[in-house]
């Protein structure tokens, strides 16, 4: 009888945790704003979205929102129901879904190439890397290369340049 009490209490434990995390789909939830909100409450929405494929249920993207603002859209290679990311594009928290930086990922999940961005979406900082090690590095003003560019020829010797305004100056 005892055991019975329990396996029901873990149950019902696991079943009210699973609601408090379930997964919502775009039906669930509305925009007004620039703010997310939860259809069921109206209050604001954390928590995740998926978006899949209807004929395969292949996960294609998934957007992560805190407070009723997007931090995280990740995008996905399709080929796989659990989802391999290839994206990876993260957001300021006040203005509204303006990026931050962007990941793009490998197979195995590594990181191959980093953007960063002001809160006016413009680049910023661009980063590669190769085997997780850092290769090529420039700084950007205004959509041209500004300030310290630094990257490895084949042979693994480091070169570094100076840009003003797009033009090289060292």
């Amino acid at each position: 009888m005892i055991k019975k009490i329990v396996l029901l209490f873990l149950f019902l434990s696991i079943q009210s945790f699973a609601q408090d995390n379930q997964q919502l789909t775009s039906k669930d939830i509305y925009s007004k704003d620039g703010l997310v909100y939860k259809v069921s409450n109206d209050s604001l929405f954390s928590g995740s979205i998926e978006n899949r494929r209807w004929t395969n249920n292949i996960l294609l993207s998934k957007n992560d929102f805190k407070n009723g603002y997007l931090i995280l859209y990740t995008e996905y290679y399709n080929k796989s129901k659990k989802g391999i990311p290839c994206r990876k594009t993260y957001y300021y928290d006040q203005p509204f879904f303006k990026k931050k930086k962007e990941d793009k990922l490998d197979f195995d999940g590594s990181i191959y190439s980093s953007s960063y961005f002001d809160e006016n979406e413009n680049k910023i900082l661009e980063e590669n890397y190769s085997e997780g090690k850092l290769i090529y590095s420039c700084q950007y003003k205004d959509g041209k290369k500004n300030g310290k560019q630094f990257c490895l020829s084949k042979t693994g010797k480091e070169l570094n340049y100076i840009y003003e305004n797009g033009k090289k100056v060292n």
